[in-house]
């Protein structure tokens, strides 16, 4: 695994743009994020390649 690469429990952002997500799992070239929406919270597959790491707030 290279030092770049991102893996389950990292936090990403969509590289468009959009909430701050929690990586899951990794499933081949896909990645499953989760992330709130007010008190709900959602779930989606992202390839690699669509994602960015978030900087994160202390």
């Amino acid at each position: 695994m290279s030092e770049n690469e991102i893996k389950p429990g990292d936090v990403v952002e969509l590289k468009s743009g959009g909430p701050e997500m929690t990586v899951a799992f990794a499933d081949g070239r896909q990645l499953y994020c989760r992330w709130f929406a007010g008190a709900d919270v959602k779930g989606e597959r992202f390839y690699a390649q669509e994602l960015k790491l978030a900087k994160v707030r202390d």
